[in-house]
């Protein structure tokens, strides 16, 4: 009936028809749930006149998944009935299960447990786990319509902290409203851990395509299926709930005995340690005795600096702060880990700093000896030396970069394109703030540097230059205004940049 492309009121008046005025006895299939809510009341209304007898006709769960399984290898018939109860749990949450969608999640958890690493088939309870994950995820997002990018958001770290503003008298947005109804609804699945990450599910299930570099290394970093021996200290300490009693002194042992040889000096790895250590006191077992935990924390940070020059990363000062290692920080919301993490910001400033201090005018010199190179400009990556997100110019020397600039009358045009997209890239963010006044001084050089050369050519520089440094403090004046914005209280003088430009005028009259 509801397949019906006759509308449902029209469609019931036909079988009236048949039945008062030809004496026929009709048979009507319809899956009432299918009905759209605008006919649903005409149906109502005429069934109640016309029908006769309602027999339901529903096939039980257990007997179509018994006749789904001799469609799979042997394999996974045992994982699959080992977890048989709680998978059918998981199928009936949903307000509108499938057959079609539980024998698609069953063909596709065939295939990938019987290509990934061993360990996550030899593993019953675990495997189960993903089932149940994988079957939530097509139930929620092929039966209800859920988009994919929603549903991965559950069990992350921005998802929730979308929640938890409840907790301080923000609304969440009703999309998180929606997927916390739905992380309740299957008590099966543990969205805040899954074995495999979601979006990795959801390309599989979306493409077909199984990413096994990153499955595997997600199977090798879950403490339940493989050896502790090769997984850090910080990340099995984080699956406290389900250790031993002897799993979790090894590994409180290890994590001790890192921290007495600074041998971690990974900011993600200390926070993660940090936010643990606080859970762990509010359980009675207190790792730091000899001070406070924030001391500690900030002594051995200062006292790791010189160990962490040789592998330096800033980025993670552009993360989420929330997150590390795919696995959110415990304590994320407690008074000492705030302040520790005040102090991980404050030592990313002060190392980023003293590296570029150090660096600039090798990456200056760098920019003309490898025009390829040019990027690390505007992208950013700090592993790959690419600096967009970092102010280091500031620290190079305006004058001579000047005459890099402007060689034999000719402007190197190409690099003042990579500075505007500089600018371009950071409009909005005030990271570069500090080189804004660098730029000024740069301008001035180059008006030195052009005012040198003779006609024709001191006119052409001249015109290029200031070309490109109208559009250079175009992108800064952006940036400041983005940044009054945001900052009430210093948008009572809307012409900083010109301000700017006056200060350095002054400083250079008065050499």
């Amino acid at each position: 009936m509801e397949r019906s492309e006759l509308k449902i009121a029209e469609a019931m008046g036909l079988i009236n028809s048949f039945v008062e005025h030809d004496g026929l006895k009709a048979i009507i299939v319809a899956n009432e749930r299918e009905i759209t809510e605008d006919e649903r009341g005409d149906y109502y209304k005429k069934k109640e006149k016309l029908v006769g007898k309602t027999i339901e006709i529903r096939s039980h769960p257990d007997v179509v998944l018994e006749h789904q399984l001799n469609n799979l290898k042997p394999e996974t018939v045992d994982l699959v009935r080992s977890n048989k109860a709680a998978f059918l749990r998981t199928f009936n949450a949903c307000r509108t299960p499938s057959f079609r969608i539980m024998r698609a999640v069953l063909h596709d958890f065939d295939h990938l447990i019987n290509s990934v690493d061993k360990r996550l088939r030899a593993a019953h309870t675990v495997a189960g786990n993903l089932l149940n994950h994988m079957l939530a995820i097509e139930l929620e997002c092929r039966g209800e319509g859920v988009p994919y990018e929603e549903i991965i958001r559950i069990g992350t770290f921005d998802y929730y902290f979308d929640k938890s503003n409840s907790n301080n008298g923000d609304r969440p947005t009703e999309q998180t409203l929606l997927l916390s109804e739905i992380e309740k609804r299957y008590e099966d699945v543990d969205w805040s851990a899954p074995v495999l990450p979601t979006k990795v599910l959801v390309k599989f299930t979306q493409s077909g395509v199984l990413e096994l570099a990153e499955i595997n290394e997600s199977i090798a970093q879950n403490p339940h299926l493989s050896d502790p021996i090769g997984i850090p200290a910080w990340r099995r300490l984080w699956y406290y709930p389900t250790l031993s009693e002897s799993e979790y002194l090894d590994a409180r042992q290890e994590v001790l005995s890192l921290l007495k040889s600074h041998s971690i000096i990974d900011f993600g790895q200390i926070l993660h340690i940090a936010g643990l250590i606080i859970k762990f006191s509010e359980y009675g077992d207190h790792f730091i005795k000899e001070c406070n935990i924030v001391d500690y924390f900030n002594n051995y940070i200062q006292s790791t600096r010189d160990i962490r020059r040789a592998s330096f990363n800033p980025d993670f000062s552009y993360s989420d702060w929330i997150s590390y290692g795919d696995l959110g920080f415990a304590s994320r919301d407690h008074e000492d880990f705030e302040k520790i993490l005040d102090i991980i910001r404050d030592e990313i400033e002060i190392e980023a700093l003293n590296f570029f201090k150090e660096k600039a005018d090798t990456i200056v010199s760098s920019l003309f000896e490898y025009p390829t190179k040019r990027n690390l400009l505007y992208e950013s990556d700090f592993g790959n030396e690419k600096y967009g997100h970092y102010a280091f110019l500031q620290f190079a020397d305006p004058e001579v970069l000047a005459e890099k600039l402007i060689r034999n009358g000719v402007l190197d045009r190409d690099m003042m394109n990579c500075l505007k997209r500089r600018y371009e890239h950071d409009r909005g963010r005030w990271r570069l703030f500090d080189e804004h006044v660098w730029i000024e001084r740069l301008k001035l050089a180059m008006e030195d540097r052009s005012a040198s050369l003779r006609n024709p050519h001191r006119a052409i520089v001249k015109d290029l230059c200031e070309y490109h440094f109208e559009q250079i403090e175009r992108l800064i004046r952006e940036a400041v205004g983005v940044q009054m914005l945001r900052n009430q209280e210093r948008a009572d003088d809307g012409s900083m940049s010109e301000a700017i430009v006056e200060a350095v005028r002054s400083e250079r009259d008065g050499r």
